[in-house]
C-alpha cells in the first residue's frame, strides 16, 4: 500500500500465486474488485491495527505482469486503487458554492464522489463563493487547498490527501501539532 501526503488517494500492488488459471478461467483483466483486511501483529495487541477493505472495496486498475511459475502455477502482479480516484476520473463538476472551503470539501466528498470514509476536516476561515466550470472533484479540492486558511491559526499550508484511516483536509500545523507516535535515536553498536 502507498500513501503520501502528496497524493490524493491510496494505491498499491499484490502479487497472487494463481494455481487456478484466474487470468484464463475468470478473466482478470484489470476491472475487479479486490476485498482485503489486514491486521498488523502485536504481541500486546494495543498496538496493533487493522485496515479493513471489505466495505469500501479496492479497484484492480490493471494486470501488470503475468510470470509462470513451477508446476503450472502463475503469479500475477496487479495495481490497484481506491474507489474514489475512479470516481474521479468519471465525474465532473459544473456547480457553484458558498461557504467555508472546508465546508465545501465535505459537500464534494459526501455528495459528488460519495465517500463513506472518516473525513479529517480542519475549519478554514471565511466564506467564499466560488464556481467549478467542469473540474474534476479533486481538481477543484486541490484549488481550494491552495486558497484555503485555517481559522484555527491562520495558517495558509492546507493538504489534500488519503491515509489508512480517511480522507485528510488540513494544514500542515495542525499536523504538526500532533504528538509523536514514535521516537527515533541513533546510536553505534555495542555503545
Amino acid at each position: 500500500l502507498f500513501e503520501s501526503i502528496f497524493s490524493s488517494s491510496i494505491t498499491g500492488s499484490i502479487i497472487l500465486a494463481d494455481t487456478n488459471n484466474l487470468t484464463d478461467n475468470l478473466p482478470i483483466i484489470g476491472q475487479e474488485y479486490l476485498s482485503v483486511k489486514i491486521q498488523t501483529n502485536s504481541p500486546d495487541k494495543v498496538d496493533a491495527a487493522t485496515y479493513d477493505f471489505t466495505e469500501n472495496l479496492l479497484l484492480i486498475n490493471s494486470l501488470q505482469m503475468r510470470e509462470d511459475g513451477a508446476s503450472g502455477n502463475q503469479f500475477l502482479l496487479l495495481e490497484f486503487s481506491t474507489s474514489e480516484l475512479q470516481k474521479d476520473q468519471r465525474i465532473r463538476i459544473n456547480q457553484s458554492y458558498t461557504g467555508s472551503y472546508s465546508d465545501i470539501f465535505i459537500s464534494i466528498m459526501r455528495n459528488h464522489l460519495k465517500s463513506r470514509k472518516k473525513l479529517f476536516v480542519e475549519p478554514s476561515a471565511g466564506t467564499k463563493k466560488i464556481i467549478f466550470p467542469n473540474f474534476s472533484p479533486f481538481e477543484a479540492i486541490h484549488m481550494m487547498k491552495r486558497q484555503a486558511v485555517s481559522s484555527h491559526d491562520r495558517s495558509p499550508t492546507y493538504m489534500f490527501f488519503e491515509d489508512l484511516q480517511g480522507y485528510h483536509f488540513r494544514s500542515l500545523s495542525s499536523m504538526y501539532a500532533q504528538p509523536s507516535i514514535l521516537t527515533y535515536e541513533t546510536s553505534v553498536p555495542g555503545s
